[in-house]
């Protein structure tokens, strides 16, 4: 996708001798290059009657009527938050959840602040109310085609983040004193209120006398186990576990050098590093009392329902952080559809995905550790999980970062792309029905009422 799909006033006509090349930069070039590339069936070119848009309505352009998004401008205070606040929504997990949460508001909500400021605020209950508003406004969809069905406004967890000590001491809202900068901002939201809402569901569980109600609700869908490993030339390794949420993308300085040969570097080989991760360094080992030259490892032991990965390179250091393999120009499908992962035996990471050839066949490309793991890591490691394991998973949401100008910029707006769930768009249909024909009787209601007239029709409605 390209800034050119988000910018109103474009024309996707227009031809590429009409640009000044020798005043733009090597990445406004790409862009202006690739608009042009854009499929005419994804281009709509609409004249708005006045020469500003600001008062254009793009609502009116959603053809579905069935999943409406939120009316939230950039420019707001933490408008960062709201691709966060939808992509949860698609999570079946967490939005059957936050509905069912409304119900159990005090017994959910935390006591949060101190002194004359003490707030009782429940993350999840605020999720779902706002999820109830969008399932609310899509049900009037089609009872109302006319109507200006509006999109939802996220304005009352916004507020609620903002009473939160905790989201102001991690600098995550705007206007915090060392917030990091808005590109990496979703990043750091979606990483606290996973676990502000398990901790959320845990104390409601605690208090519910219900003995076959979970205690946990993020951890076991996608938590993932961590197994890191120190291994010193003279003494023991030293090895510990650990859990997470989120799998952190990291980037082999060895396929910086692949990238600069012109070799495409492909997605699968940088979640493979990135789950079986080997870094060397030098360390104090305790048994020789000295440095030495160590390798770090951190491997994963297990794989979660739902894989949620953070690419962590966005923003102005983005170039130094991986950046360059995300803006590859050779492959269509860089961030593959599909990806299976294995954990073998030897405990060593296999990653597949599913790759589209130049004749339009696909393909299955594994990515593997060049040299198997040593046994002996693993003999103090003791986590309960049968090997070999396999999991395959299909690219649900991308929640991606619209810089303004230039690729030095450092301000622009969030987008994301979700793949709507069939049984979520039956949902909605079946939710509009409902509305349909209650819509339908009151106004037969109406003209009965209308056609008998008098008294006698006020008789009629109420024996009805």
């Amino acid at each position: 996708l390209f800034p050119a799909c988000y910018d109103a006033t474009s024309n996707p006509k227009r031809k590429t001798e009409e640009f000044q090349f020798g005043e733009m930069s090597e990445e406004e070039i790409f862009v202006q290059n690739e608009e042009t590339g854009i499929p005419y069936r994804y281009r709509l070119m609409v004249r708005p009657p006045f020469y500003k848009v600001y008062n254009f309505d793009y609502s009116r352009h959603n053809e579905t009527q069935l999943l409406v998004g939120w009316d939230y401008a950039p420019t707001f205070s933490n408008a960062f938050a709201c691709p966060v606040f939808m992509l949860l929504y698609f999570i079946p997990e967490i939005r059957a959840a936050a509905l069912r949460s409304q119900a159990l508001n005090s017994k959910m909500a935390i006591q949060s602040g101190t002194g004359d400021r003490r707030e009782r605020i429940s993350i999840t209950t605020e999720l779902g109310l706002l999820f109830h508003l969008l399932e609310s406004l899509s049900a009037n969809g089609a009872a109302f085609p006319d109507a200006e069905i509006n999109p939802c406004v996220p304005s009352n967890i916004v507020s609620s983040l903002l009473l939160l000590p905790e989201a102001t001491n991690l600098a995550l809202l705007d206007g915090v004193a060392g917030a990091t900068e808005i590109a990496k901002r979703p990043e750091a939201l979606y990483r606290f209120i996973m676990h502000y809402m398990d901790k959320e569901i845990e104390q409601s569980s605690d208090a519910n006398s219900d003995p076959t109600s979970h205690s946990s609700l993020i951890d076991p869908i996608q938590g993932i186990n961590f197994v890191s490993v120190i291994e010193y030339s003279t003494g023991k390794p030293k090895v510990s576990s650990s859990r997470a949420l989120t799998v952190d993308l990291c980037y082999d300085h060895k396929l910086y050098n692949k990238a600069e040969t012109s070799l495409n570097v492909r997605f699968g080989d940088i979640l493979r590093f990135s789950l079986c991760k080997e870094v060397p360094l030098r360390a104090w080992c305790d048994e020789s009392s000295s440095y030495e030259s160590v390798i770090q490892r951190k491997i994963a032991t297990s794989l979660p329902k739902l894989l949620s990965l953070s690419c962590c390179c966005a923003g102005k250091l983005g170039y130094k952080n991986g950046l360059q393999f995300w803006k590859q120009r050779d492959k269509r499908n860089w961030l593959p559809e599909y990806i299976e992962v294995e954990i073998a035996l030897d405990r060593s990471v296999v990653v597949r995905e599913l790759v589209s050839r130049d004749d339009e066949n696909e393909e299955w490309v594994e990515f593997k550790q060049s040299h198997p793991l040593s046994s002996s890591i693993f003999d103090n490691v003791d986590d309960g999980f049968k090997y070999p394991t396999t999991k395959k998973y299909q690219l649900d949401a991308v929640c991606s970062f619209i810089r303004n100008n230039g690729s030095e910029s450092i301000e622009g707006h969030h987008v994301i792309h979700v793949r709507a769930p069939k049984n979520l768009e039956c949902q909605a249909l079946r939710r509009q029905i409902i509305n349909l024909e209650k819509f339908i009787a009151g106004r037969e209601i109406e003209s009965r009422a209308t056609k008998g007239g008098g008294k006698d029709s006020h008789m009629t409605i109420a024996s009805r």
